[in-house]
């Protein structure tokens, strides 16, 4: 994320914790602050949030699906395959078409508008609690 502020005030890329968002104040402020660079800034950062999430990185089976072409077919057939297998499956896709939620799913369930917003403040909270 590119730039976050504790401030509950209305600056560009914050989000306001004072009261409950809406779901389209998070999609606002994922437009202004998602960001796919990678740098030593951006690895720094995602070594803070695994922190801050009590070392989840080193909890958690995960299989990272890269390449130039099929990437959404492979994890499709993957989740299908790890769900027959009685596991629970989480999978975030990238880029997304129409909106956020589609980036996230949990046994090929699209996560819902409200849980996007509970957990994009959570995870925000989390993230700013860090620094």
């Amino acid at each position: 994320m590119k730039n976050m502020t504790k401030q509950t005030g209305t600056a560009k890329n914050s989000l306001n914790f004072g009261k409950q968002l809406s779901y389209n104040e998070v999609v606002e402020f994922l437009d202004k602050n998602w960001s796919t660079q990678k740098n030593e800034k951006s690895l720094a950062c995602m070594k803070k949030l695994n922190q801050a999430f009590d070392s989840i990185a080193e909890k958690i089976n995960t299989i990272f699906i890269t390449g130039t072409n099929g990437k959404s077919l492979t994890a499709n057939f993957t989740v299908q395959l790890l769900k027959k297998e009685g596991l629970q499956v989480g999978c975030f896709y990238d880029p997304h078409i129409l909106t956020y939620n589609e980036r996230f799913s949990l046994n090929q369930e699209t996560i819902t508008n409200k849980n996007l917003v509970i957990n994009s403040e959570q995870f925000t909270k989390k993230l700013l609690n860090s620094y």
